[in-house]
């Protein structure tokens, strides 16, 4: 199950998105991907968002 995830390095925190699962039946961090400063993540999340498809030609 992935979950987001807060870490604090010389008091500031910084935000990562974690997945665990069970190994030999104990819960353990399988992947953790930094996502940013807090901060950052606001400013991401309130900016519209872009969608754009690209379609590959066919060979």
């Amino acid at each position: 199950m992935a979950h987001f995830h807060i870490k604090k390095k010389k008091g500031r925190p910084y935000l990562y998105v974690r997945e665990i699962a069970r190994v030999d039946g104990k819960p353990k961090v399988v992947s953790q991907i930094y996502i940013g400063s807090p901060e950052k993540v606001v400013k991401l999340a309130s900016k519209p968002c872009k969608v754009v498809y690209k379609i590959k030609d066919a060979p």
